[in-house]
């Protein structure tokens, strides 16, 4: 088709240059009357321009001038992207025998523009029509010349609009059909003859669409979206409909209340939802189609009460599955459906139904058969009750893939978890205010994606002072969010957290002190710690070495210092920004003078207080302090460097205490505890033999008991 639709394309444009006297290859703009009046004068004999045309003027009230145009090959514009462009243009008389536009119609905001009959001479579009926000056109009537159209179809804001009489002779489009907020729709009378969309189709946001009464002879297109309709009561109209290659949405259409319109729709591939049709009682109308291809959504629609009209669909061909927040919905055990949840292909959401299809346990028990672990996930815990039958609902299921999602105000307790100890998606914990400990996640160890407590829209949990609950938390290969939580006062419970993978974000955490409770954690893709009132230092990063990315400090008003911070590796930092800490005047930090003197990344501070204001004055603080600086950080010096056999740590104590010393290789994982025990005041010589470790590059960090003398250092193993 796309070929056979090229040679007619050549062979009009060898038409129309053998026949018109072309001009302007450029174009031409037309911006006030007399332009289009002269237009004869200036170019006599032009019938054919070559470029495109564009007209958009205040004083331009009529096309007449422009009646000796056959054929434009470039666009052929009326109007512009603003509001009263051509606010004395009633119609296009003056087009009558334009038959030829070479690439896009467009007709846009003409606000007094309430017909295009004068476009009845025009036979072929190159590409796409688009016809938008004329507030006062009426009717299409003018179009009658187009059967197929090339590019796309786009109809926008036309509020005086009722249907599409004009398009009566389309057959085929070769790109999508879009018709979004024409507030005076009310059917698609006009489309009788088309047959094919080889694109999208798209009906969104008419208030006043009742039917789609004027598509009878459609029966392919690549995707169908039927999104907010006010008052569209059925599917009527898409009757001949049979195949759709790409996905069906049918949404948010608050009187939609029978599908009965897709009754031979046998071909679908892309998936299918079907989500808040508030009145929709029935799926009856689809039970012609049996392969989606792809996922099957139903959700949000209240008057629901039966998956009857999907029975025919293959599981094999549901790539996931979401049944949720249909709130009469009881009847879910269709064999298919059955079939799925006891070998699902995918993830399983199905929660806040009625009882009896509530969660995939009651569905297994309903369709006979006993559920284990879900291999594809997912869980949700909207209740204390969903917690506490966890372990009799998913008996020996202590591996769990994709989310694990925990939110209710009724939930007070995780107790009924504990056999959990890995997550292979995302921990999803927010908006359980009454829940105040963790604990009931003991044993859990790996987190494979996300840990989220607390986020915008779902809210924080007020309850929750710390972290106690996640102590055998070791490793998260996803990012941490911890975010919106009133009551938390520092991160005690994350002791055994090394290593996110992604970013860390702290924020939002009115009444958190400190970061206590990380001194651990070595390795993140990025660090954000934000919009903490209380925070006073970031005590609890001393550890962090690896930041892979971006450090944003930011919005803390009660942040004095960036002690905490010293010994994360300058050269692993991509992004540097310090703003908005009222009380910030010390950012004198080894890892953050390091950063400014030696690097040259990117670089915001100010709107701190003095001495941390800008870029300049932390670097002054930086000179002028370094020996301050050193004396506090500089603990251990290793020799010599780089190594070969024997790795020499020369260690200065200005106090008794409790000594750390380890060797993480550069993705922050540990390779060596070298020292882990109490020493006097004074200095003292470790050797550690490195003969075992393969050549490169590694860190070292030492850090004693109370955090207060700490310091990091790389050193190069060769061979």
């Amino acid at each position: 088709m796309k070929k056979l639709s090229l040679l007619v394309f050549i062979l009009i444009v060898i038409q129309i240059k053998g026949y018109s006297q072309s001009c302007l290859p450029e174009g031409i703009y037309f911006t006030t009357q007399a332009q289009v009046d002269s237009f004869q004068v200036n170019y006599p004999g032009c019938s054919t321009i070559e470029g495109s045309v564009k007209i958009t003027g205040a004083d331009i009230s009529n096309l007449d001038g422009l009646s000796v145009l056959d054929s434009v090959f470039g666009d052929f514009t009326v109007g512009d992207n603003w509001k009263g462009v051509n606010p004395n243009l009633i119609t296009l008389e003056g087009l009558e025998n334009l038959s030829y536009i070479g690439e896009d119609l467009v007709i846009h905001n003409n606000d007094n523009l309430v017909s295009i009959k004068a476009l009845s001479g025009l036979t072929r579009i190159g590409k796409s029509m688009k016809i938008l926000s004329n507030d006062h056109l009426t009717s299409l009537t003018g179009l009658e010349g187009i059967d197929t159209l090339y590019g796309d179809i786009d109809f926008q804001n036309n509020d005086d609009l009722s249907d599409l009489t004009g398009l009566d002779n389309l057959k085929y489009i070769e790109g999508g059909l879009y018709l979004f907020t024409n507030e005076g729709l009310i059917d698609l009378e006009g489309l009788g003859n088309l047959t094919v969309v080889a694109g999208n189709v798209d009906i969104t946001n008419h208030s006043s669409l009742s039917s789609l009464t004027g598509m009878e002879s459609l029966s392919s297109v690549e995707s169908l979206v039927i999104f907010s309709n006010d008052e569209l009561t059925s599917l009527s109209g898409l009757e001949s409909l049979d195949s759709i290659r790409q996905g069906l949405v049918i949404e948010n259409n608050g009187m939609l209340s029978s599908l009965e319109g897709l009754t031979n729709l046998a071909y679908l591939n892309g998936g299918l939802i079907i989500s808040d049709n508030d009145e929709l009682t029935s799926l009856s109308g689809l039970e012609g189609i049996n392969s989606i291809g792809g996922s099957l959504g139903i959700e949000w629609n209240y008057s629901l009460t039966s998956l009857a009209g999907l029975e025919n669909i293959s599981p094999a061909s549901i790539y996931a599955l979401g049944i949720t927040y249909n709130q009469n919905l009881s009847d879910c055990e269709i064999e298919n459906i059955c079939d799925y949840i006891a070998d699902p292909g995918g993830t399983i959401s199905i929660y806040n139904n009625a009882p009896g299809c509530d969660n995939p346990h009651e569905i297994a028990d309903n369709c006979g058969f006993t559920l284990s672990c879900l291999p594809y996930g997912n869980y949700y815990f909207f209740s204390q009750a969903d917690v506490d039958s966890f372990p009799s609902n998913y008996s020996d299921c202590n591996n769990l893939a994709g989310y694990v999602w925990i939110e209710s105000d009724d939930i007070i307790n995780l107790d009924s978890l504990c056999a959990i100890d890995t997550i292979r998606g995302r921990l999803f914990i927010c908006g359980n205010n009454n829940l105040s400990s963790l604990n009931g996640l003991n044993n859990l160890k790996t987190i494979q994606g996300d840990l989220t407590i607390g986020y915008w829209e779902y809210g924080g949990n007020a309850g929750l002072t710390n972290m106690t609950g996640l102590n055998n938390l070791a490793s998260i290969s996803g990012g941490v969010i911890i975010l919106g939580n009133s009551g938390l006062v520092n991160l005690s419970g994350l002791d055994a957290l090394t290593t996110i993978g992604e970013d860390l974000q702290v924020s939002g955490n009115e009444r958190l002190v400190n970061l206590g409770g990380i001194e651990n954690l070595n390795s993140v893709g990025s660090l954000n710690v934000s919009g903490n009132d209380s925070l006073v230092n970031l005590d609890g990063l001393q550890g962090l070495i690896n930041t892979g990315g971006h450090i944003d400090i930011g919005y803390n008003p009660m942040l004095a210092t960036l002690y905490g911070i010293e010994n994360i590796d300058a050269g692993l930092i991509a992004y540097l920004r310090i703003i908005n800490n009222d009380t910030l005047t010390e950012c004198n930090v080894r890892s953050v003078c390091d950063y400014l003197i030696n690097y040259s990344g990117y670089v915001t501070i100010n709107n701190n207080c003095t001495g941390c204001d800008s870029a300049q004055e932390v670097r002054a603080a930086c000179g002028v302090g370094v020996g301050e600086v050193d004396s506090r950080q500089s603990i251990v010096v290793s020799y010599p460097n780089p190594v070969k056999d024997r790795a020499i740590f020369d260690i200065r104590l200005q106090k008794p205490a409790k000594v750390n010393l380890r060797v993480y290789n550069n993705m922050g994982q540990i390779v060596a505890t070298i020292l882990d025990e109490s020493l006097d005041k004074g200095n003292h010589q470790i050797i550690w033999n490195v003969e075992g470790l393969p050549p490169g590059i590694y860190f070292y960090r030492i850090s004693t008991n109370d955090h207060r003398q700490s310091a990091i250092g790389k050193m190069v193993v060769v061979r």
